[in-house]
């Protein structure tokens, strides 16, 4: 790109360069057609003053001179046109080449860039190829993951309707749940009931059996006493036994009761 454009900039100077020598030889050519017009004036003045003794032919020719001077006139008016002209020519030479060498410099940068999409479509062509066979891969894959959806969507089917069975079994759970709710209260109230009648039982049943205690207390020292008047019984009739025992040790035979 530095290139081209220095490009660029040197053509644009040589136009530059070109169009002051052009300035020049305009200049000349004006000049020299000045000198050959003014030499040409000399020229007819000097025939007109030899033939001064000629007064109609001198008219004929101050006529034809002034006629030719206009002529001049005109044509170096026609000739400053035409340099005008050439000049804006020139000018539009000078920037239609560069324009050229600006359009040949994208043209070369143009076959750069299509040089360098020519090495991109190749490589995304290999990466095309690549892709379509991993978009094979992929839709085997597919395949697989349709066969599994089917799969699942029946599995699913499967649990709604035994979601729907488990809805009815939870409802008549709940409904059996209520029942045994109240048989459980009705049950508890017939426990407290019966805690409390066996509460006021046992009640009953302690004053009885204190009651009871109380009589049995009373036998109870009664055979404590009689027990022991049985035990001073017992001991007086040991005492007895043991002295006839004594004295039936003591006979001389046995038809003996008293030795």
């Amino acid at each position: 790109m530095e290139e081209a454009s220095n490009g660029r900039t040197s053509k644009g100077k040589k136009a530059v360069e070109q169009e002051p020598k052009n300035k020049v030889n305009k200049s000349n050519d004006i000049e020299g057609t000045q000198y050959l017009t003014g030499e040409w004036t000399k020229k007819k003045t000097t025939k007109a003053k030899a033939s001064n003794a000629q007064s109609s032919k001198g008219e004929e020719v101050e006529e034809d001179n002034g006629d030719l001077k206009r002529t001049i006139q005109d044509l170096e008016d026609k000739i400053r046109a035409q340099n005008v002209k050439i000049k804006d020519n020139q000018t539009r030479i000078g920037k239609v080449t560069m324009e050229k060498d600006n359009v040949e410099e994208d043209i070369t940068e143009q076959k750069n860039k299509e040089t360098e999409t020519g090495r991109k479509i190749d490589r995304l062509d290999l990466r095309k190829g690549k892709l379509v066979e991993k978009i094979g891969n992929l839709d085997l894959q597919k395949e697989e993951v349709v066969k599994e959806k089917t799969k699942l969507g029946k599995g699913i089917t499967e649990l709604k309707r035994k979601e729907k069975y488990t809805g009815t079994q939870i409802a008549d759970l709940k409904k059996k749940e209520n029942t045994l709710v109240e048989e459980k209260g009705a049950l508890a109230k017939e426990l407290d009931e019966k805690k409390t009648m066996r509460i006021d039982n046992l009640e009953k049943r302690n004053e009885e059996l204190a009651k009871d205690n109380g009589e049995l207390k009373k036998d109870n020292e009664k055979l404590v006493r009689k027990e022991r008047k049985t035990r001073e019984e017992k001991r007086e009739l040991k005492n007895s036994y043991d002295t006839l025992q004594d004295k039936y040790d003591g006979r001389c035979c046995s038809s003996c009761s008293i030795c």
